[in-house]
C-alpha cells in the first residue's frame, strides 16, 4: 500500500493536524514533498519505504548505466537508486528545512496556513454570490461564483467562473486556482481553489482576494459577456 501524501504529509508535523494521516504508519511507502508544503525550493521530494526490498522496482540495467563487473571494483552508478541518473542535491534542502525550524516551526506553519485556509472559507460563505463547496481540510478552498440572474452568463455559472478567473489573472489582480467538481448526472463544473501555502499571507490579503472574485463576477455577468466553451 502506497500513500501519496505529496502535499497532505504536511499534516504530520502539526499536533493539530497529524490525525488526519492516522494509519498512514501501516503502508509499504510513503512519499512527501517538501516543495509544496515544506517550505523548500524546487524540488525536494522524499520517497520512503518500509523494507528496502521495494525499491527493486526502480531497477534499471543498461550498459552505459554501470555493468556488474565496475560495480565489483567499486565503480557503481546511479541505478537502481534513482529513475534519474544525474540530479541535484534535493536532500540538503530538506535537511536546511528540518534544521532551520524543526519540528515546532513545521507545526507553526501548517497550522497558520490552515487557519488561512478556514478564515477564507468563512468568509467565502458569508459573501453573497459565491458558494464553498466544502469545509477545508487542510489548506486549500474550494468555491464558486453563482449567478445573479443578469447578463449573459446567468445561466452558465462554469463560464461565469471561467471568464472570472482569467480577467484575474490578465489584470495581474489574482492567480486563483481552478479545478472540477462532480455536478448533476456527473457533469464537472467548474469551481475556483485557493491554494494557501504561505503562512505570511494576512486575513486581510485573503478578504481583498475574495471580495475582488466577487466584484469581478458582478462586473462580468453585468458586461453580459457570451458564455465560452470551458
Amino acid at each position: 500500500m502506497h500513500v501519496d501524501s505529496a502535499y497532505g504529509g504536511a499534516a504530520l508535523f502539526s499536533g493539530r493536524l497529524s490525525r488526519l494521516l492516522v494509519g498512514a504508519d501501516r503502508a509499504d511507502s510513503f512519499a512527501l514533498d517538501f516543495h509544496k508544503l515544506g517550505w523548500a525550493p524546487a524540488s525536494a521530494s522524499a520517497f520512503l519505504v518500509r523494507d528496502e526490498g521495494h525499491l527493486s522496482s526502480l531497477a534499471a540495467d543498461a550498459a552505459y548505466l554501470g555493468t556488474a563487473d565496475d560495480a565489483a571494483a567499486g565503480y557503481t552508478s546511479s541505478p537502481p537508486g534513482s529513475l534519474q541518473t544525474t540530479r541535484r542535491a534535493d536532500a540538503m534542502k530538506i535537511a536546511v528545512v528540518l534544521g532551520v525550524l524543526g519540528r515546532q516551526g513545521l507545526s507553526a506553519f501548517v497550522e497558520s496556513c490552515h487557519d488561512l485556509a478556514v478564515h477564507a472559507a468563512d468568509r467565502i460563505a458569508a459573501q453573497p454570490g459565491l458558494e464553498l463547496a466544502a469545509a477545508p481540510v487542510l489548506s486549500t478552498v474550494v468555491f464558486r461564483c453563482l449567478p445573479t440572474g443578469t447578463g449573459g452568463l446567468a445561466t452558465d455559472a462554469d463560464a461565469l467562473n471561467a471568464t472570472v478567473r482569467r480577467l484575474l489573472a490578465e489584470r495581474g489582480e489574482s492567480l486563483v486556482g481552478r479545478t472540477a467538481l462532480p455536478g448533476e448526472a456527473g457533469r464537472p463544473n467548474v469551481h475556483l481553489k485557493l491554494v494557501l501555502m504561505a503562512p505570511t499571507t494576512t486575513p486581510a490579503q485573503i478578504d481583498a482576494v475574495i471580495e475582488r472574485v466577487a466584484a469581478t463576477a458582478r462586473a462580468v455577468e453585468a458586461m453580459g459577456v457570451a458564455p465560452t466553451r470551458v
